[in-house]
């Protein structure tokens, strides 16, 4: 079982899902389609930190990015931000990312980071230009 927080940060131009307990691929397809009804909004930021993603596989993966990019149209641009609780969870991550990239060719940016914080800052230092060099 698990649970999805959505939340809205409208400088950032983001929607942010806080996930726990053990989601499914229904869990976050289902999660992606209510969520549309928000409205346009260009950046997401999924927060897998509290969750286990052993209920996950790498056909779950292939399936979310599919459904995923039935709804690219409702951004005009974007950038998805994703964290992960560990190893297994990157290794899902940056399978989501190379297929959404390479094979489905979606016109997003993904970004993996190491918290939710490193994630907000990543997409206002993009935003903005704070970076700092």
């Amino acid at each position: 079982m698990s649970n999805f927080l959505v939340s809205q940060d409208d400088e950032l131009d983001l929607v942010i899902y806080a996930v726990t307990g053990v989601p499914d691929r229904s869990d976050i397809i289902n999660s992606i389609n209510e969520t549309a009804a928000l409205g346009e909004r260009n950046n997401r930021l999924w927060d897998f930190s509290a969750a286990s993603l052993h209920a996950i596989d790498f056909n779950d993966i292939m399936a979310i990015s599919m459904e995923s990019a039935l709804t690219d149209h409702l951004k005009t641009k974007g950038c998805v931000i994703i964290v992960t609780p560990a190893e297994s969870g990157n290794a899902l991550a940056k399978y989501y990312r190379d297929l959404s990239n390479s094979i489905l060719e979606r016109p997003i940016e993904f970004h993996l980071a190491a918290s939710k914080e490193d994630g907000i800052q990543w997409l206002n230092d993009r935003l903005f230009g704070n970076t700092q060099d």
